[in-house]
C-alpha cells in the first residue's frame, strides 16, 4: 500500500482484530474517534509528506500512511517502546505485515540529531505525539516551517500539572491560528497579506 487509498484499509477495528486491543496503547487511535479526527485534519491539508515525531509502535504512522505519499517518522533509539517487554511486533514487522511501503523511520539519540535530520527534510504537515514535556516547544520550532502542525494529547490534567506541557505550549500560541478537536490541536500558519 502506497498512500492515498480511496478506501480506508487500515482502521482501529482491523488493527484490534489482527493484533489485539493493546496494539492501540499510546496511539492516537486509542481515543474514541481518534481515527476520524486524524483523517479530518489530514484531509484539510492534503499533504504529500507527513512528518511524525513520536513513533512508539508505529500504529499511527500506519494509519496516516494511507492519506499521503510518504510518512517520515522519528523516535528515540531508546524510547518508550524499547523500554517495554511487550512488543506486539516491531515497527517494521507491523508495517510489512500491513503491506505498507511508504513509511521512512529514523531512530535518533536526542534532540540535536533529530534537528539535524529535520533541517534537511521537506514535509507538508507534522504530527507531534512525542515526549509530553518541555521538548514540545523545540519540536514545534523545528517543524513549523511547513505551516501545518498537529499536536496530540492537548488537554489539561488538573491533578497532574507536570503533565500539562502540551496544553500550556499550545495555549501560548496565537488562538486564532489554532483549531481544537477532542485531544488534537492544529496550528496553521496564517497566510501573509500582500
Amino acid at each position: 500500500m502506497d498512500g492515498r487509498t480511496k478506501k480506508h484499509l487500515i482502521t482501529p477495528k482491523l488493527l484490534i482484530k489482527k493484533y489485539g486491543s493493546r496494539c492501540l496503547k499510546s496511539s492516537a487511535l486509542r481515543i474514541p474517534e481518534g481515527d476520524k479526527w486524524l483523517e479530518y485534519f489530514v484531509k484539510k491539508v492534503k499533504p504529500d509528506v507527513i512528518l511524525e515525531i513520536g513513533t512508539y509502535r508505529g500504529i499511527t504512522s500506519a494509519y496516516l500512511s494511507q492519506f499521503c505519499k510518504k510518512v517520515i517518522t522519528i523516535d528515540l533509539k531508546n524510547g518508550k517502546l524499547e523500554e517495554t517487554d511487550d512488543p506486539i511486533l516491531s515497527r517494521h514487522e507491523l508495517w510489512a505485515d500491513l503491506g505498507i511501503k511508504n513509511i521512512e523511520f529514523h531512530a535518533v539519540k536526542g534532540n540535536y540529531e533529530k534537528k539535524k535530520i529535520i533541517n534537511h527534510m521537506h514535509f507538508d504537515m507534522v504530527f507531534i505525539d512525542g515526549a509530553h514535556d518541555k521538548t514540545i516547544r523545540g519540536d514545534y520550532m523545528m517543524t513549523r516551517k511547513c505551516g501545518n502542525v498537529l499536536f496530540h494529547d492537548y488537554r489539561e490534567i488538573k491533578d497532574r500539572p507536570d503533565k500539562n506541557q502540551i496544553f500550556r505550549f499550545v495555549n501560548s500560541l496565537a488562538r486564532r491560528d489554532i483549531e481544537v478537536q477532542n485531544v488534537f490541536a492544529f496550528w496553521k500558519k496564517r497566510e501573509q497579506k500582500a
